[in-house]
């Protein structure tokens, strides 16, 4: 589960006043974000840092976060994180007294460099791996790596797709008003709509109309990738890789409904986790949303269970290293690595491959991730392109990175055209 999603099932929904919810998501959040410089810190002052028992090293994390990046009380933070390490293991109260002041006397130093001239100490401040750090400082510039960077602490807001497969726009938006639900509707993509309190994602009507299919909790970036499948009409057949558990399905489904009143008929998925594709199901028949056939399969390799050039558009929604999603899942970037990313490079190449032979004469193939990461965006589509494969394809509107508004997430899709 990643935390956000345990703070909506747990803390959301827990006994606690407004404010403490609040504190308790802001330690969850921030903790899970800057575990790695925690743990840097204060293994510095850890006799053995590999034998804390990981229940003492999560609350002495919590304490040293306080510490470290809220300026809590030195006795107030370090006197809880004793509390906290004595509810679970008492013989470790000693040793995480210990640390604990030591980490204090240290934040006054913290974070051990000029963050303005060292991006090394900017990265510390912010609790973020320096390695991500550089990396995108190459591909994207240090300014907007920078930016990211800063932004990334910032809990993101929560966007909403009306499900027009359900109920009209007008009256899923007077629902909401009715029960009080403040938002915001967003212009780039109809029927979205951005809560103005987050919170409210866990509230009884919106819960309800979740359970009814009448809205989808999508991000606006997801939203945006989703509408270059119906940008420019209602194509005559899709097959989606890589479909997941099914949100970009009924997004799509549900925007080609607004928009033409229709539906798009074959819609074939694919993707290659069984348990993925029973989440799918269920969403679709929730959303009241069609699919003609769901194939578990490798996207690597279409060609064997289906037909070539047999659809006028196909849409792959590429696994990444989902870079772009750091403000709504912060574990991410503790997970990162060069080499998982490489790896993810070559999956991405062989199922645009693949993808490409099931587009037919005049169609469109869609690429998307949710990454900021060069090599699995503009990289990907530019080897494709010089490759064998993508001999007759051509760049339809260009590259497109969009999420930047809103605080929206960073998600980037290439929309090209085969004409021969």
């Amino acid at each position: 589960m990643w935390a956000s999603e345990a703070i909506q099932s747990h803390v959301e929904r827990a006994d606690l006043s407004l404010d403490d919810k609040r504190f308790a998501s802001a330690l969850i959040l921030g903790v899970v974000q800057t575990e790695g410089t925690l743990d840097q810190v204060l293994d510095g002052f850890l006799a053995h840092p590999q034998k804390v028992r990981p229940d003492v090293r999560r609350a002495l994390q919590i304490a040293a976060y306080e510490l470290l990046f809220m300026g809590h009380e030195a006795h107030d933070a370090v006197d809880q994180g004793v509390r906290l390490v004595g509810t679970s293991a008492p013989f470790a109260k000693g040793m995480a007294n210990a640390v604990l002041r030591k980490a204090a006397k240290a934040a006054s130093d913290f974070p051990f460099g000029d963050p303005d001239a060292e991006l090394e100490a900017f990265c510390t401040q912010h609790g973020f791996p320096l390695a991500l750090g550089q990396a995108l400082a190459t591909e994207r510039g240090e300014p907007c790596a920078r930016r990211l960077i800063e932004e990334a602490r910032i809990r993101p807001p929560v966007f909403l797709q009306l499900n027009a497969l359900v109920a009209g726009d007008a009256s899923t938006l007077r629902f909401l008003e009715d029960a009080g639900i403040a938002f915001v509707e967003v212009t780039d993509v109809l029927g979205c709509i951005m809560l103005k309190r987050s919170a409210d994602v866990a509230s009884a009507p919106i819960r309800r109309a979740i359970a009814e299919g009448a809205i989808i909790v999508s991000d606006l970036g997801a939203q945006v990738v989703a509408h270059l499948a119906v940008r420019d009409g209602l194509p005559a057949s899709l097959l989606e890789v890589g479909a997941g558990r099914g949100t970009k399905t009924v997004l799509i489904q549900s925007m080609a409904a607004r928009a033409f009143e229709g539906r798009i008929s074959p819609y074939v998925c694919v993707d290659s986790s069984s348990e993925q594709t029973r989440s799918l199901h269920e969403r679709i028949r929730l959303c009241h949303a069609s699919v003609d056939e769901v194939l578990v399969h490798d996207g690597r390799d279409l060609a064997s269970v289906l037909p070539p050039q047999a659809f006028a558009m196909v849409f792959v929604d590429a696994p990444c290293s989902g870079v772009g999603t750091l403000r709504r899942h912060p574990e991410i970037r503790w997970r990162w690595s060069e080499e998982e990313t490489a790896s993810l490079v070559q999956t991405q190449r062989a199922m645009l491959a693949s993808a490409s032979g099931q587009v037919a004469q005049k169609g469109s193939l869609i690429y998307a991730t949710c990454s900021l990461m060069r090599a699995e965006d503009e990289a990907v589509v530019e080897h494709f392109l010089a490759s064998d494969d993508g001999i007759g394809f051509a760049w339809d509107s260009g590259l497109v990175t969009v999420g930047c508004g809103f605080g929206a997430d960073r998600h980037f899709a290439a929309r090209l055209t085969r004409d021969s």
